[in-house]
């Protein structure tokens, strides 16, 4: 099974809570690190920090814009390292690290990134049953798209042909006729709708054309 994401990361620490310069400089260091693809080393920075924060905390590990970072960073690498090593305790780790950022700021992509992985630790498992990966992935869109104006611009784009694939293994895999196969293919529909107006490269409407063929004509 390959269904991978690319995943495209900004920094985003500009903290509703003031923080010092040196865990400033730590995040930057992070995300460097996760961009030149050192993934590995950007983990043990992260786990360095939860480490910290757990055995002698102080003030800054209490400020919820810092601390999310480095769960969002260490959730991250774990998928990466994941990817590499294609053993499921990457997975879970992401997805629990995931958890931990969005429970400490709501961010919307962290919610999507967090319901994909679900989903994805899902299929890994063939537990086709269990919904809440693609709910939570479908929120984040839908939160992703409010905050752009409803607008579907390139990375949402990208993001909402990811989850549709998603969407479609669960569909492969279970009986249109069962609850979980029908909301699968619900969840098609609705996100082909929200890219139905939208600017798409080549390859992304012939993709379309042929969830229209599959998912949208044979209703």
């Amino acid at each position: 099974m390959r269904i991978y994401i690319n995943i495209i990361v900004f920094l985003s620490i500009f903290p509703l809570q003031a923080i010092s310069q040196s865990s400033y400089d730590a995040i930057n260091k992070i995300d460097a690190f996760y961009q030149d693809k050192q993934y590995y080393t950007a983990l043990n920075r992260c786990r360095d920090i939860l480490t910290k924060c757990c055995e002698d905390p102080d003030d800054e590990c209490w400020i919820t814009n810092y601390m999310k970072e480095v769960y969002r960073f260490k959730g991250l690498c774990e998928y990466e390292i994941y990817k590499r090593e294609l053993k499921i305790d990457r997975i879970r780790n992401a997805v629990e690290s995931l958890r931990e950022s969005y429970k400490l700021y709501e961010d919307p992509e962290v919610l999507y990134l967090y319901g994909y992985l679900t989903a994805y630790e899902n299929i890994i498992l063939k537990n086709y049953l269990d919904l809440d990966g693609l709910i939570d992935t479908w929120a984040g869109i839908l939160e992703l798209y409010g905050l752009n104006g409803w607008v579907v611009d390139h990375s949402l784009t990208s993001k909402i042909i990811s989850f549709i694939k998603l969407c479609e293994h669960y569909n492969r895999k279970i009986p249109s006729q069962n609850y979980s196969g029908s909301f699968a293919r619900f969840m098609i529909v609705s996100a082909y709708n929200l890219l139905d107006n939208s600017k798409l490269d080549t390859a992304q409407k012939a993709f379309l054309i042929s969830i229209r063929k599959k998912y949208i004509l044979t209703n």
